[in-house]
């Protein structure tokens, strides 16, 4: 079993319309309703249909994974909410400004309720103009996709992520940006839709070669998330040639010391061990763990995973000595970086313990 053997790649935001904005959110304030959101899901794990199950368990892992990474987590939630400010600054023509400075207010202490009320009455305006005005209907439906992604946004804070993907995917139908196009795509994959996740990658990767060519890191982005999709349906000589213009695409606009580049390494690495060339596959599992030493360090949860990775591999090349110590290093890295609870953690160590129980024993 892998960990993480196949990783997409986040998808982008639209346009940096921060700037300058600030946000009072505390770090307290924003653990304290991380935890209270994880604390919520268990309560709805436990009363949920089996069909919402899975959906639920994945939001959770979602959480635990931002408690996990609550530094970078804090930053990345404070620079959303300063977004969703920012568009509600530039419609505040069309805000009571009582209500623009309370759902200002709101967003200070993280809370989402009155900014998403707003944007859905903008949507209604906005769609209702598309209607009326059949000169300005292209523009008007820009508008309304805006308002949508901003939906959708809200949504995928809120861990709703059916909801998101309602919101994103009626953005990219409206005005299908590459911007729109990843999100709706990254949030048909969150609900397991594949047959509307790949038709939203095909269509990102058209639109990230118009919006800024195939040397771009978008469209190296558009490639390998496309190529995970054709290899979790079984489509591996498709899915193959992308891994690998997808890796050289980050090679040239990113450098091989990027995340990425490591990310990419450990794609094609898994690919290929999946077709049975682990001789193939090998140099590149070790380069995409060195990438990650270098790039993000020991302690971090992705080192953890391309040690599991590596081991993997060298189990079923029968190279159980060398197995053992990077099967051990990968459990230790997770559980300091996740705590024993995390899901990854917990998937680690069973493949460790998975091989120790099935480890030849010398004779």
């Amino acid at each position: 079993m892998r960990a993480n053997k196949t990783a997409s790649e986040g998808a982008v935001i639209a346009d940096n319309v921060g700037g300058n904005v600030t946000i009072g959110l505390t770090f307290a304030e924003h653990q304290a309703a991380l935890k209270e959101a994880l604390k919520q899901k268990t309560k709805d794990l436990k009363k949920a249909h089996k069909a919402d199950k899975a959906l639920i368990l994945q939001e959770m892992t979602s959480i635990q994974s931002r408690l996990a990474n609550i530094e970078s987590d804090y930053e990345k939630t404070k620079a959303e909410l300063a977004e969703h400010k920012a568009r509600l600054a530039r419609y505040e023509n069309q805000i009571d400004p009582a209500r623009k400075q309370a759902a200002f207010d709101e967003l200070d202490k993280g809370k989402l309720t009155l900014a998403k009320a707003i944007f859905e009455e903008l949507a209604a305006q906005s769609r209702a103009r598309a209607l009326t005005l059949k000169l300005a209907k292209e523009d008007a439906e820009s508008e309304t996709a805006e308002f949508e992604f901003e939906l959708g946004k809200i949504a995928e804070q809120d861990y709703h992520w059916k909801e998101a993907f309602t919101h994103f995917s009626e953005a990219a139908h409206l005005h299908p940006t590459y911007a729109h196009l990843i999100h709706a795509q990254k949030a048909a994959l969150q609900i397991a839709n594949y047959p509307e996740a790949e038709s939203l990658a095909k269509a990102a990767l058209k639109a990230a070669d118009q919006e800024f060519g195939k040397t771009a890191p978008e469209y190296g982005t558009a490639l390998n998330n496309l190529a995970g999709l054709l290899e979790a349906t079984g489509r591996f000589e498709e899915a193959e040639p992308m891994y690998r213009q997808a890796l050289e695409n980050a090679r040239v606009a990113l450098g091989e010391d990027h995340p990425k580049f490591g990310i990419r390494l450990n794609n094609l690495a898994g690919l290929l061990e999946a077709t049975g060339r682990f001789e193939e596959a090998e140099p590149l599992y070790r380069q995409a763990l060195e990438n990650a030493r270098v790039a993000l360090g020991e302690d971090h949860p992705e080192f953890g995973t391309r040690l599991n990775n590596l081991a993997a591999l060298l189990e079923a090349k029968g190279r159980f000595d060398e197995a053992e110590p990077l099967y051990r290093q990968a459990v230790a890295v997770f559980e300091k970086s996740l705590g024993s609870d995390h899901p990854s953690t917990k998937t680690v160590k069973t493949n460790f313990e998975r091989f120790l129980a099935n480890r030849p024993t010398a004779d």
